[in-house]
């Protein structure tokens, strides 16, 4: 299954959470998104492949935690090429997170 089939959001994961936050979600919620959107924006300047990596890797555990599947998905898929080296391609995959993190934070206001 190719990232953009994947579902935006993992509902279960993203239910677990809403329970074990509670009235907190909001907050922790709000958090999430603006830490991801910052560090999108700032991924679009980072052309060395091992910071990318390492970026991608620890974006793409927040986005698990919170049930961003997709997003979580193209993380990996960055940092997988970075670690191979495929700098066409991980370059490539950086261009087109903007429109998943776009998708996923519709997704997010929809839940």
């Amino acid at each position: 299954m190719s990232a953009s089939t994947l579902p935006l959001l993992d509902r279960q994961q993203y239910n677990d959470l809403c329970e074990v936050f509670d009235k907190a979600m909001p907050q922790q919620l709000a958090f999430f998104t603006d830490t991801l959107s910052r560090d999108v924006i700032a991924l679009d300047e980072q052309d060395d492949l091992v910071k990318l990596q390492a970026k991608a890797h620890e974006m793409a555990g927040a986005a698990a935690t919170f049930g961003a599947q997709r997003l979580h998905e193209h993380l990996a898929r960055i940092e997988a090429a970075c670690k191979a080296g495929m700098n066409d391609e991980a370059m490539a995959l950086r261009a087109e997170l903007h429109q998943v993190w776009a998708d996923t934070q519709g997704a997010f206001s929809a839940a």
